[in-house]
């Protein structure tokens, strides 16, 4: 009788369940010690939260006292909601002073709200010089708040530090969040690590058949019988707890959400909700996220591009498919009302929903109607399809109104019934990139939130900034828009001159792609390196790329932090790793504080003085993840149940 271990603390005791066999009831010290770990979790979940808590309201009211609130960021989030109430036409207006919001109900703030992209760039005119660089989920956000605290309070114009209290809330409510999203990701990986490694289709079977039989998978022995089925490991519950505690209590998140005061904490959550999903194997819901995490903050897109690089790596093109159609559905539903401004925009988008649904539908019930009448479930779903150049509305763009309804009117005959979700989500996602061709939309929302940013500041490094472009720019004199090299292509006469901005870029994209071909092979051995995989691109995103602020490293060091552990159970290499960069974001956004209150400079002087020394620790512990992120790792024996007639 032969038996491999995993560990002595993983493999099941005689008197355990996993040995007991189904049907038998677990002893009675297993009920007791469950019990007891259940009130301890109780406690220990409501005393951290309660401590949570009580930290953010002492940092806030600190921050208050001695003015290290970076109050330029503050305003403007003030001002930009007032902006939006009041319908001002001059963000600096004698509307936006006003008291109170007179006349403003539901719809008159609705329909500012959806007008504030266009007055925007009304402003701006035809240089382009937007001021404005809210995404709308953002923008909707201070709206509300600012609304809510003049409804409140008729008599308020100007922003005081009592009215934060809502924003202060937003951001707790998003932290707490981020706390199940890490709980539930390093309980998933502590658990599954135990698995053997997945089969199925791989470079190596398609490109080199003759090694696809190669035994490298830790096969079972031919004598043994199933794998056993162990129980959830209460270690993956209390290193779950302990997660997601160190991200509660990250100094980085504190002073980012409640000392700046910032929401780019807004990121972290939803991206680690979104590596639990794709875990989990579904990753239109992670689509789904991304998509809403990219409504609330823009900067979630920079990283997005790996959940369609990790699946590709393991030739799953399907699922790649379902997360960009699930983050196109939902990006696109929430920033509609921004983009579509008249009633015969949302009367076309309502008929190809209608189409979508009437040629899913036809999925179910072509097989058990005759072949004739899919015809009653495809005409109309051509009309609506065609309708803006059938009703010559529309000359351009021609070919995308064709290609949807071919694929409207042919994607049901060909489609299996269990693939009829994918087929609709498919067709909802192209059907709203449709619309917005076709009729055409307002781009307004997307080129004053999205794509100004990237314009805004063009310099390499901001002083705080511990990164490659901050080395690149104290100690070698570049400069963003500089020369690196010109490219050309043989016997044309095209090149293309490289500056600095676009070559720090691509050394970026190139470590995403590394780190996706490193999820691929992490995921398909179920090594929790996986995790460290779907980080890495948060850091190096930082440390290499150009037009950095210093708060950007918040995202990775937290995530780090947070999550490190699961690479080595129970080990917290990684993990103080990671809140060694949660300390320099801290210094860097300090640095940045420091400059609106003068009793701190000497204090300001000396982190000033350290530049670019932290760059160097960042770079490398991006080497270091990087490195986790690719090298695969000896895998421990797999346990194997007993034979069944052992």
């Amino acid at each position: 009788m032969t038996r491999n271990l995993l560990s002595l603390s993983d493999a099941p005791t005689p008197g355990s369940t996993a040995a007991a066999g189904p049907g038998i009831p677990r002893p009675k010290s297993d009920r007791l010690r469950g019990a007891i770990l259940l009130v301890l979790a109780i406690v220990f979940i409501g005393g951290g939260v309660w401590s949570g808590l009580k930290i953010r309201s002492w940092t806030w009211n600190f921050s208050v006292q001695q003015r290290l609130y970076f109050w330029p960021d503050v305003l403007n989030a003030w001002y930009w909601g007032s902006y939006t109430v009041n319908g001002a036409r001059d963000r600096w207006g004698a509307a936006i002073r006003e008291r109170g919001a007179p006349g403003v109900n539901w719809p008159t703030f609705w329909r500012r709200l959806r007008s504030v992209y266009w007055r925007a760039e009304m402003d701006a005119g035809f240089r382009h010089r937007y001021v404005l660089d809210y995404v709308p989920g953002k923008m909707t956000i201070v709206a509300l708040w600012n609304w809510h605290e003049r409804a409140m309070n008729p008599t308020v114009r100007h922003w005081r530090p009592r009215l934060m209290q809502p924003m202060l809330w937003v951001n707790t409510i998003i932290e707490l969040f981020g706390c199940v999203a890490i709980f539930l990701l390093v309980r998933h990986w502590i658990n599954r690590r135990r698995e053997p490694p997945l089969t199925g289709r791989s470079w190596t079977k398609v490109f080199l058949p003759w090694r696809g039989k190669r035994g490298g998978l830790a096969p079972q022995a031919a004598d043994a019988g199933p794998p056993a089925k162990y129980q959830p490991l209460t270690r993956a519950w209390i290193l779950g707890l302990i997660a997601a505690a160190i991200f509660w209590f990250n100094p980085a998140a504190i002073q980012s959400a409640h000392n700046w005061v910032q929401y780019d904490i807004w990121i972290v959550p939803f991206y680690i909700m979104a590596v639990y999903l794709a875990s989990r194997d579904w990753l239109f819901v992670a689509g789904v996220v991304i998509g809403v995490g990219g409504w609330l903050k823009g900067q979630q897109f920079f990283v997005a591009a790996i959940f369609v690089f990790w699946p590709l790596f393991e030739l799953r093109w399907r699922k790649a498919i379902e997360f960009l159609s699930g983050l196109t559905l939902t990006f696109g539903l929430l920033v509609s009302p921004w983009m579509l401004q008249s009633r015969i925009d949302w009367i076309f988008l309502g008929g190809v929903l209608a189409a979508t649904i009437l040629a899913g539908a036809w999925i179910f019930y072509k097989a058990r109607l005759p072949s004739f009448y899919g015809v009653l479930f495809m005409a109309p779903a051509l009309v609506l399809a065609l309708w803006p150049w059938i009703s010559g509305r529309m000359t351009a763009y021609w070919w995308a109104g064709v290609i949807l309804a071919v694929w409207l009117c042919t994607g049901p005959w060909i489609m299996a019934r269990r693939r009829a979700w994918f087929y609709v989500a498919v067709s909802l996602a192209a059907g709203l990139a449709v619309t917005a061709l076709a009729l055409p939309a307002e781009f307004g929302c997307l080129r004053v939130s999205y794509d100004y940013g990237t314009h805004h500041y063009l310099i390499l490094s901001f002083p705080d900034t511990c990164g490659l472009a901050n080395i690149l720019e104290r100690s070698f004199g570049w400069r963003l828009l500089d020369p690196v090299f010109t490219l050309h292509v043989p016997w044309t006469a095209w090149h293309w001159t490289v500056n600095m901005r676009y070559f720090l870029f691509g050394l970026y994209v190139i470590t995403l792609v590394m780190a996706a071909l490193g999820a691929a092979i992490q995921r398909r051995r179920n090594d929790p390196r996986f995790v460290i995989a779907m980080i890495t691109p948060w850091l190096t995103f930082f440390a290499l790329g150009p037009q950095m602020h210093e708060r950007y490293l918040l995202w990775g060091a937290t995530m780090l932090a947070s999550v490190g552990m699961v690479v080595d159970v129970g080990g917290f290499g990684l993990t103080l790793l990671g809140l060694l960069l949660s300390l320099i974001t801290v210094m860097m956004v300090l640095a940045v504080e420091l400059t609106t209150n003068h009793r701190y400079m000497y204090w300001f002087w000396r982190i000033r003085h350290l530049e670019p020394g932290p760059a160097y620790a960042v770079l490398l512990a991006c080497a270091i993840c990087m490195y986790l992120s690719l090298a695969p790792r000896k895998r421990p024996p797999i346990l194997i149940a007993e034979r069944r007639d052992a």
